[in-house]
């Protein structure tokens, strides 16, 4: 469950634009974050190479991956808690 939230607190942060620089009270939280937004891999930049075409920046893709992970995730949930 943690992990669905700590998804949210990310894609939360990313929709709003954080900065990577900007420095937060939760060094862990903030390590992971700067991990998921830089390290986007190879494998999803070749899956959705369309979107590198198209504009997409390795930030921007990587907040649109953590914004689909989470809504993903949540549907996921619901689908469980039924």
């Amino acid at each position: 469950m943690t992990a669905i939230k700590n998804i949210k607190l990310i894609a939360e942060q990313a929709s709003k634009g954080a900065s990577l620089t900007e420095k937060s009270n939760s060094s862990k939280s903030n390590k992971t974050k700067n991990k998921l937004v830089r390290n986007v891999p190879n494998r999803l930049k070749e899956e959705h190479k369309e979107l590198y075409d198209n504009g997409y920046t390795e930030l921007s893709f990587s907040k649109f991956m953590i914004e689909a992970t989470a809504k993903h995730l949540k549907s996921f949930n619901k689908k469980l808690n039924r």
